[in-house]
């Protein structure tokens, strides 16, 4: 998560911990204020699933 923590009491910072690992993995790019693409996530989500030929292509056809 963005941003400074510091002035956050610990419990805060549990409960957004536990956000964090139940969040589906879309909402990581809604939350990264255009830090991170849907192509990204499509990406990682190949490399995760051991696509990689799949993930190679997407790189290829999404470079600017």
């Amino acid at each position: 998560m963005a941003g400074n923590t510091a002035d956050i009491d610990e419990t805060t910072q549990k409960l957004i911990g536990k956000m964090q690992e139940s969040l589906p993995l879309r909402g990581f790019v809604m939350m990264s204020n255009g830090e991170m693409s849907y192509t990204f996530l499509d990406i990682l989500i190949a490399i995760l699933n051991k696509q990689f030929i799949k993930a190679i292509k997407l790189i290829i056809t999404n470079k600017k």
